[in-house]
């Protein structure tokens, strides 16, 4: 009878580390998530703000200023973004892990045959059917192709900026940068 109740005891034990590694892996897939839905956000509503000055993008220093600034907000939000997504990788492999082992504990000999309905990545159908890469690869490419064209289009603007700084009709201006940010907030209110 003790010996009984030290593998039941033992399996409320694995059951309760299943939970939290299930409920970890579970937070960290929503935060990715989170993040990824927050980043495409960020990235349209710059969009939308760069559109607004489509039409005079050359006309003031301070419209390019702006662009170069939002741009350079992104991709630093961006990395930060793509930074932690990498790093969850193998936290989330961990819990996988985990979650694997205490079902070869919790299954004992009828573990391969229940593994192959539980667990989606040994379905060959699944795999048939599924893109090529898992989850977290293609979050980290979704969050990369996001900050590539921010990166290209920075660069852009830079060399713009550049190359016609002598040619660009606001370079003789002598305004103050204050009175043109109250024409451009009176301009589009």
């Amino acid at each position: 009878m003790p010996e009984n109740n030290i593998i039941n005891k033992k399996k409320e034990l694995l059951l309760t580390d299943f939970k939290e590694a299930w409920q970890h892996y579970r937070h960290m897939e929503n935060m990715r998530l989170h993040l990824l839905g927050f980043l495409v956000t960020l990235y349209l509503t710059i969009i939308a703000g760069l559109s607004v000055f489509s039409e005079d993008i050359v006309r003031s220093k301070l419209h390019i200023c702006a662009i170069i600034f939002s741009l350079i907000v992104f991709i630093i939000i961006g990395t930060f973004v793509y930074t932690c997504i990498r790093k969850w990788g193998p936290v989330m492999f961990h819990y996988e892990k985990v979650i694997t082992f205490i079902r070869k504990e919790i299954y004992d000999s009828d573990f391969e045959r229940l593994n192959n309905y539980i667990n989606l990545r040994k379905d060959n159908d699944v795999k048939k059917k599924s893109p090529k890469g898992t989850i977290q690869k293609n979050s980290e490419r979704v969050v990369l192709f996001l900050l590539i064209l921010p990166v290209i289009a920075l660069i852009f603007f830079v060399v713009f900026l550049f190359i016609n700084w002598t040619s660009l009709p606001w370079i003789y201006e002598s305004r103050p940068i204050i009175e043109e940010i109250i024409d451009l907030i009176n301009h589009y209110l």
